[in-house]
């Protein structure tokens, strides 16, 4: 299944991906679709008005059973065709939009997946994610009415039209001017209707997003006594898009009584005129049959159209507008192709005349060269902010440098595959955020091809499996949403086994042992010597304490490293490193800058 990564800005062009995609399933449903509608409301009405024709030429009392019968056979045969082309239609939707929809929302997690770290730190997360599953069920409905209701519609119109010109020049004239005046109409409105649904999409947006933030801070909200602050907030974007979805119903339904007297006009003006030329004896009974039961059955079409064009302008506007939130502003292909893979065998990290600054424009880092050797520990020292946590994003690759280059054992990071270059890098986080699954499938996370045996070995040295058999179910415990089930000690025992899982040769903890217990941070240090032997380790430390069993130091201030050395070296310059140091240990700054 060919998923495009560079998502066209018009919907109209990124729903045709799809189309094209399932173009031979698509064109059988509608093919099916127009046959079952023009046999409905055409051939149908045809047949019937054939048959009132034959009927009154026959003498009722000299007249055979066969006579009567065998036209009334046929009509019920017919209808059986018709049933038969329905169910076509019904299994080919069946088979085609469940296949249709989940490629799209595939294709727009996929793209939103590959996207860079600074993608997801500039959008609204959670409407992204409901863009993801709105876009394609709004197409999903687009693609049914149009094949099941706008395309048969425009067939229903050609054939009758047909027909009506067999029967009197007139009716030819009549019938597709009264259908086009109403389906221009139609358009007219729905283009004012999908502007004015367009703006509450957007209001709608940020309600979703105010609300989702919420009740991710909630405790925040109950802390501050916040509570009434945010319902009064948040009901004053409920009233505006209330409001514009009212503006936009209320012209829905100006614009249908607009089009209830256009259908009432040209209705009664064919049958008017079809009534006229019946007295002339220029049509049979039979034709005016045909002309009252195939313009009820269209017009009956038009109404149901009418309802149906108004909700499709609303998806198309929501689609566009979900695209607009979806898509970064410069719509970059992420995906890397054909790049070869990082191979670690010291783990030497360089820097070479790097730049790198956040969206703001202040430089963080400037023309930096460094070289960390392969197997050494470096400390990363400084206030938050100064650049600690960003050096590692770097080398990531969460962050892409603005100038400059990074290698790992020579090879230049930029140029190798992505997620080679992550295989050879485990990260512990101060505070890490686990998946709402199982504490078996959280660890496993580090090393997905590993067995029950090696889970339950790295559980042991990152001391997880004493407080997971204290659970009922074990290791098959759901840890709730980024793991809120859990304290802040056991999940970073559960970030540590992910860790030791991994064994990549490149270890990045952020002060991992922060959220621990004293007795349990000795043995869990023990578990992490065991981890960060022959590797090369970079460690953010707001704790001075745990550096001192470092090779080297590397002291941060606003992206500057000003100072690099070891921990004996920097106490004896008596510089930044010095004042920080003595500072902690004389309390004057906590154990977490």
């Amino acid at each position: 299944m060919n998923r495009p990564l560079k998502i066209p800005q018009q919907v109209h062009k990124f729903f045709y991906i799809f189309i094209k995609q399932f173009s031979w399933q698509c064109l059988c449903v509608a093919l099916a679709a127009v046959v079952s509608s023009v046999s409905v409301n055409t051939i149908w009405p045809y047949i019937t008005g054939n048959l009132i024709d034959t009927l009154s030429k026959l003498e009722g009392a000299n007249s055979t059973l066969s006579q009567v019968l065998e036209p009334i056979f046929l009509l019920l045969l017919f209808w059986c065709c018709i049933e038969a082309v329905n169910r076509i239609k019904g299994f080919g939707l069946s088979f085609t939009m469940p296949r249709f929809e989940s490629s799209m929302r595939m294709s727009l997690f996929s793209y939103v997946a590959k996207q860079p770290y600074s993608y997801f730190i500039h959008k609204p997360v959670g409407s992204v994610a409901q863009r993801i599953d709105d876009i394609p069920r709004s197409a999903r409905y687009i693609m049914n009415v149009t094949m099941t209701m706008f395309l048969p519609f425009i067939a229903t119109v050609l054939s009758s039209s047909g027909i009506f010109f067999t029967m009197h020049p007139v009716l030819s004239i009549i019938f597709p001017l009264f259908i086009c005046t109403y389906i221009a109409s139609v358009f007219f409105f729905g283009l004012k209707s999908s502007k004015l649904f367009f703006g509450q999409s957007g209001v709608r947006a940020k309600l979703q997003d105010r609300i989702l933030d919420v009740i991710r801070n909630i405790i925040t909200v109950k802390v501050f006594s916040a509570t009434q602050y945010e319902i009064k907030d948040t009901e004053s974007l409920q009233k505006e898009e209330a409001q514009k979805y009212k503006a936009s119903l209320i012209y829905v339904e100006k614009s249908k009584i607009m089009l209830s007297l256009i259908n009432l006009a040209g209705l009664g003006i064919l049958l008017f005129v079809a009534i006229m030329l019946w007295q002339q004896q220029s049509i049979t009974l039979g034709n005016f049959v045909f002309i009252v039961h195939s313009s009820l059955n269209i017009i009956i079409s038009l109404w149901y159209m009418t309802d149906e064009i108004g909700d499709v302008f609303i998806e198309i506007g929501l689609s566009q507008k979900g695209l607009g939130i979806i898509l970064d502003g410069s719509n970059k292909e992420y995906g890397e192709t054909n790049l070869p893979a990082l191979n670690v065998s010291k783990g030497k990290i360089e820097f070479h005349n790097v730049t790198f600054n956040h969206r703001n424009g202040r430089n963080l880092f400037l023309n930096k060269s460094l070289v960390i050797e392969g197997g050494t520990k470096v400390g990363l020292v400084g206030f938050s902010g100064s650049g600690k946590t960003t050096f590692t994003q770097l080398i990531t690759r969460l962050y892409e440098p603005n100038a400059g280059s990074i290698y790992i054992d020579a090879q230049d990071i930029s140029r190798v595959d992505k997620d080679s270059l992550r295989r050879k890098i485990a990260l512990i986080q101060q505070d890490p955020v686990l998946f709402h699954r199982s504490i078996r499938e959280n660890i496993r996370y580090g090393k997905l091809s590993m067995g029950e045996k090696e889970i339950l070995d790295a559980s042991v040295k990152a001391h997880c499996d004493e407080f997971v058999q204290k659970f009922p179910e074990g290791y098959n415990t759901l840890v709730g949403e980024t793991g809120s089930r859990l304290s802040g000690g056991q999940r970073q025992r559960v970030a540590i086994a992910r860790a030791i899982l991994k064994n990549a040769p490149i270890l990045i903890m952020d002060e991992a042992t922060s959220a621990l217990d004293s007795a349990t941070e000795e043995s869990v240090q023990r578990s992490l010597e065991y981890l960060m032997k022959d590797k090369t380790v970079l460690i953010i430390a707001h704790r001075f304490s745990t550096l001192t069993r470092v090779d080297r130091l590397l002291v941060f201030n606003n992206g500057v490293i000003i100072e690099d050395g070891s921990h004996e070296e920097l106490l004896a310059k008596c510089g930044y490193y010095s004042m920080l140091w003595n500072a902690q240990k004389d309390k004057l700054i906590p154990d977490g800058n």
